[in-house]
């Protein structure tokens, strides 16, 4: 009797594992426009030492803090503000600065909070 159990637990566990299996693929979550990222053409990402995730577009910088986006453009009127919106990449420095490569050159960035 003991080796009936046996095998029917054997058996058990072994269709049990063949029906249900445990490797699930991966999940993609998608961030578009209607999530707030300013355009859907992304040139580069970084992930900062904060946890903020940044992305190039050909019409700003988007910074995303998990939830949602805030997008960094040039202003005209603002002589401090990002140089160009044709973002092509940013990377981070030892320093923890953010150095954005635009169309119109370098710079060195330091968002404010909004």
């Amino acid at each position: 009797m003991t080796i009936c159990r046996h095998l029917l637990f054997v058996f058990l566990m072994a269709t049990t594992s063949i029906a249900f299996p445990q490797i699930l693929g991966p999940e993609f979550k998608r961030l578009t426009t209607k999530e707030g990222l300013s355009q859907g053409h992304v040139n580069s990402i970084l992930k900062d030492h904060e946890g903020f995730m940044w992305f190039t577009t050909d019409d700003g910088l988007n910074k995303y803090d998990g939830y949602k986006f805030t997008v960094y453009k040039n202003d005209p009127d603002i002589e401090e503000s990002i140089s160009n919106n044709f973002i092509y990449d940013v990377i981070e420095d030892s320093n923890n600065n953010l150095w954005v490569g635009t169309a119109s050159g370098l710079d060195k960035f330091k968002p404010r909070e909004k």
